[in-house]
């Protein structure tokens, strides 16, 4: 064994304790283990960096990044070693240090093939393209191996993603072609994934008869058999070589009688076709028809030879006959009849070859009319009813046939598809029992006339074989009822009958619901249950007698509902949904709560679905449990960062090129959610809010992780708005228009809200620093500007808000109620008093003079900052004005008996006392930084009084610039103070008004056998805001008590 084997085997077992500690989470322990090995090797780099480990997760970060500096600087190459101070700077989020220390270790040994290898990774982990193509070209030199080359031209393909257009199609692309053209020359290549990525090098050129080449080509061997096809198809379509996509479609259509996108792309080959007058793309057509006249031309000849083969055949059973009648023929004319026999055996295989060729022509021949068109569909469609087990797709087809002849203004020659009815109930015949049936044929019922759909129901209803006013008898009939019904809502006839019928038709649906439960036996609890359906259509008639009556007994009803389905379904992810939706409209944030932790949302969903629940949770002060959602989301970005990080290592490792680029798209998409962004800013707001003085707020202020420069134009919207279940009709779809109002108006309030957030923030540190202030007054001075130029767009421009009658559409935002409080005056008015108390303790600044003051005379005199009491006056009447509005409003609207029951206020009351509860966080926060700020320029000085010279305490010398500062403190402190103190008064005044209420709750429906205790959780939930609410009034009280001169 050699000297370097036993000191690495003896370095192994010294660090092995270390190592065991770490991984059982011992961290205090690693770190004595480190310590003790550190004293007899001082100069052991590995027990230097497993140290840092232990330390940084001991929460000595200060510790660690001292000591891996100085490890870093000491240049190691110990993989080992080099090993622990990634698993550090990763921890410590500082990826890039991982590119320095092992581009240093590579430095020391350039012939490492380990060393480049880590040090190509760890450039893709921090997206560096071009240092990545370096290291690859560095390594290929090195050790030439196709994945190193492979490496280099891929990290080229991506420098492609963020250079210019021009370079990128001009210089970057091109050297990439040329890379790989360089060993298809050598055949070199060797790999599937070398020959995609050679495509998609071509692709992005644009240079798409190239890639089609390449694909009919030798290389094209190297791609897998199911893959070439459909590339074919995308890159014929790409080119509008429509003949041949249509001919290679239909072909793929008869091996897989069920791919939707086959069928769209067949159909839009078709009408192409049918544009381009049926001649496809010139030199083929002419080629083609040439080809056509000469298989016709062959196909008379074939007839020929079959009738005079057919003629010598029977020329030759005669001279059978005569040799066996005559055993003297002559030995020529035996000769004769053996080669007539050679000749017939000759002809037939000559005739059956044709035939195949005829076959083969059908097959290829383009389908350029629309009678071919619906011939194909056809021959589909029997092939399909023949089989065992019937496919789906084919009846869809004809429907989406028939839409698009609707589409392209053919309604004249519908005829060709047949009876859109008759085309409704082949579906229904076969898939009517199934829960895709309402689905699949949701998108073509707007084809239906009136009388059409009328015809539809009512052929339907005879399908079911129901007779009014009895329940269906077998699981399948309860099954193809419920898809009438779906069917019926779809088609609008829920949207026309009156309050009365709807009330009767929910109350018919709960009966069906109680006495369908048998048909649940033997499902696992994992299932969805057969009746569910029942229950949903009943909650949404309920939702639509509230929209109609504004009566939110009837959304109360709806929660009974699904609270009992939800009982006997406990798997149904689509009455939590809309259970969790009901209870946000109700007010009752916590008890939607449970329900969303019954939902299990997690991964993707949390930025998905976050918006959902959380923002109504925010309008509702049910603070605590959104900061436990605030975590785990946060959890689960970061978490995808880092992991995106590692799919994208695995893919260069083994050769995924597809892939690097939907990761690397996929990580931008998850970094620029716009929930993403809010999560960041109303973690931080909340922390504000709960903080308990003017020390903490600046604590919770310094620790916040929120991005100061927002790219908005990069902003994604990543909400999932087609996740509710819904059978309303088409008109009550959510639009892609609604859907880009919403995500205008959330953007707007992100701005809202981040610049509120930037102005306490830069104010607290205006009053925390004692010189060179010139950058937070400047940046006060912008975020100030910013705010009132939002404000008065939002004022003049205000978005529109969502329809009530879109189940699906997102909570109503809370910018509405933002821009028509006193927030925006408040928060303009307050920092206006910041910046002159702060201006005005500084001599000559008043006058516009210079010293410390980033700003001139006109900028001074722009804001108005010399008359900064006015400013705080006006907070004050703006705050006083908030919260006495807000608690007139309670005690009119509950309180001594007046609508003790009621649930119609209790959402709007909840939503406006939790706003104003904010504005007086906002003051109480600036009431802090104005102390600070006073505080700081009231020197005390010390003197002596009376004949005894006995020390007096410290004298405080006011000037008046200093009494006027002072006079402002107090005038902000005071007026928060009364505030708080009002707005307790208001959340006591709502306790005490609300819980003893909700006992006597009418409903409107028989609910008596679907016993639930809603009552007493909604108003627990009510209580639970409210005792929320009071718990902050506390905190701020003592906050403002504290200020104290």
């Amino acid at each position: 064994m050699s000297k370097n084997q036993i000191d690495s085997s003896v370095a192994e077992r010294r660090l092995r304790p270390i190592y065991d500690c770490l991984d059982c989470g011992n961290n205090k322990r690693a770190l004595q283990e480190a310590d003790k090995l550190l004293r007899k090797q001082p100069s052991f780099q590995c027990a230097k960096a497993l140290k840092c480990l232990a330390l940084l997760r001991m929460g000595k970060e200060k510790d660690c990044e001292e000591l891996i500096k100085t490890l870093h600087d000491e240049v190691p190459y110990n993989e080992a070693t080099l090993q622990a101070m990634s698993i550090c700077y990763r921890e410590l989020h500082k990826p890039e240090l991982i590119c320095s220390l092992y581009a240093a270790a590579a430095e020391k040994q350039p012939a490492s093939e380990d060393l480049l290898t880590h040090l190509f990774m760890s450039y893709v982990r921090v997206g560096d393209y071009k240092k990545q193509q370096n290291v690859a070209m560095a390594l290929y030199k090195l050790l030439p191996k196709n994945p190193y080359y492979f490496w280099a031209v891929m990290s080229i393909v991506m420098q492609a993603r963020t250079t210019n257009p021009e370079l990128k199609s001009s210089i970057v692309l091109p050297l990439a072609e040329r890379m790989v053209d360089k060993f298809i020359k050598q055949d070199k290549i060797e790999a599937e994934q070398e020959a995609q990525l050679y495509l998609m090098i071509l692709e992005m050129q644009g240079k798409l008869e190239e890639a089609l080449a390449v694909i009919e080509g030798p290389l094209g061997e190297k791609l897998q058999s199911f893959v070439i096809p459909n590339k074919r198809v995308e890159l014929l379509i790409r080119l509008k070589r429509w003949r041949e996509a249509n001919v290679l479609l239909k072909k793929m259509l008869r091996e897989e009688m069920d791919c939707w996108t086959f069928y769209k792309d067949y159909l839009q080959s078709v009408f192409q076709l049918i544009e381009e007058g049926g001649k496809g793309e010139l030199e083929n057509g002419g080629k083609v028809n040439e080809g056509k006249k000469g298989k016709e031309k062959g196909g008379e000849r074939n007839v020929g030879e079959v009738v005079g083969s057919k003629e010598e055949t029977n020329v030759g059973k005669d001279m059978k006959v005569v040799k066996d009648e005559n055993a003297k023929m002559n030995e020529k004319e035996v000769v004769v009849d053996e080669e007539k026999k050679v000749g017939d055996e000759e002809v037939e295989k000559k005739e059956g070859k044709e035939v195949e060729k005829k076959v083969e022509e059908e097959e290829e021949k383009p389908d350029c009319s629309l009678s071919d068109c619906a011939a194909f569909l056809s021959n589909i469609q029997e092939e399909n009813q023949r089989a065992s087990h019937r496919l789906r797709g084919p009846y869809l087809a004809q429907l989406e046939f028939y839409s698009m002849l609707k589409q392209h203004g053919r309604e004249d020659e519908v005829h060709l598809v047949g009876d859109l009815v008759e085309l409704f109930m082949l579906y229904f015949h076969e898939f009517g029992g199934k829960q895709c049936c309402m689905g699949d044929l949701k998108p073509y019922l707007k084809m239906l006339s009136s009388e059409q759909a009328q015809d539809f129901l009512n052929q339907v209803f005879k399908v079911v074989q129901l007779e009014e006013g009895s329940l269906p008898s077998t699981l399948q009939q309860m099954l193809r009822y419920i898809s009438n019904l779906q069917l019926s809502r779809c088609l609008g006839y829920h949207e026309v009958i009156d309050f009365n019928s709807k009330l009767k038709l929910a109350t018919s649906l709960l009966h069906c619901y109680k006495e369908s439960l048998h048909f649940n036996q033997g499902q696992l609890s994992t299932d969805i249950m057969n009746n569910d359906p029942y229950a949903l259509l009943t909650a949404h008639i309920l939702y639509d007698i509230w929209i109609e009556t504004k009566d939110a007994i009837f959304l109360k009803d709806a929660c009974v509902v699904l609270e009992f389905a939800l009982s006997y379904s406990v798997s149904n992810y689509q009455i939590k949904l809309l259970l969790m939706k009901l209870y946000n409209m109700l007010g009752a944030s916590r008890e939607a709560y449970k329900v969303y932790e019954l939902l299990d949302i997690k991964h993707m969903q949390l930025d998905t679905l976050g918006y959902l629940h959380l923002w109504p949770m925010l309008s509702t002060a049910q603070y605590s449990q959104a900061v436990q959602i605030f975590n785990t989301t946060l959890k689960f970005f970061t978490a995808s960062n880092r992991e995106s990080a590692d799919h994208l290592t695995l893919s260069y490792k083994y050769g995924s090129f597809l892939k690097i680029s939907e990761f690397v798209e996929f990580r931008d998409r998850i970094n620029n959610s716009l929930h993403y962004a809010f999560v960041q800013v109303e973690k931080t707001l909340i922390e504000v809010m709960q903080a308990t003085s003017h020390d903490h707020t600046a604590q919770m202020v310094e620790q916040s992780i929120v991005t100061e420069d927002i790219d908005w134009d990069r902003l994604e919207d990543n909400r999932d708005f087609t996740v509710l279940w819904t059978a309303n009709p088409p008109e009550r779809d959510f639009p892609r228009e609604l859907i880009e109002v919403s995500f205008r108006t959330e953007k707007d309030l992100l701005r809202l809200r981040l610049l509120l957030l930037k102005l306490l923030s830069s104010a607290i540190k205006l009053s925390a620093i004692k010189s060179s202030k010139e950058e937070v007054r400047g940046d006060l001075v912008r975020y100030l500007g910013e705010l009132n130029a939002l404000y008065d767009r939002l004022k003049k421009q205000p978005h529109p808000k969502l329809p009530v009658n879109i189940i699906e559409a997102p909570p109503e935002s809370r910018l509405h109620d933002y821009i028509a409080s006193q927030l925006v005056p408040l928060l303009a008015n307050l920092t206006r008093t910041v910046l002159g108390v702060d201006f005005s303790d500084k001599s000559g600044v008043v006058n516009g003079g210079g010293g410390e003051n980033l700003l001139n005379g006109e900028e001074f005199d722009r804001l108005n900052l010399d008359d900064f009491n006015d400013f705080s006056t006006k907070s004050v009447s703006s705050l006083t004005e908030a919260t006495e509005q807000v608690s007139t409003f309670a005690k009119e609207n509950f309180g001594n008996g007046v609508n003790e029951n009621s649930l119609n206020e209790r959402l709007e009351t909840i939503q406006r006392v939790t706003l104003v509860v904010e504005l007086v966080c906002v003051s109480t926060v600036f009431c802090g930084v104005v102390f600070e700020l006073v505080k700081e320029n009231l020197a005390p000085v010390v003197g002596k009084k009376g004949k005894k010279k006995k020390e007096t305490g410290a004298v405080l010398v006011v000037s008046p610039e200093q009494k006027k500062r002072t006079e402002c403190f107090e005038s902000l402190v005071t007026s928060t103070r009364k505030a708080i103190k009002v707005m307790d008064e208001t959340v006591n005044h709502l306790k005490s008004a609300w819980h003893p209420s909700l006992t006597n709750v009418v409903t409107r429906v028989d609910l008596l056998e679907f016993k639930h205790p809603f009552c007493q959780y909604l108003n627990e939930s009510y209580m639970s805001s409210l005792c929320e609410l009071s718990s902050i009034l506390r905190r701020k009280l003592r906050h403002v008590d504290e200020l104290k001169l």
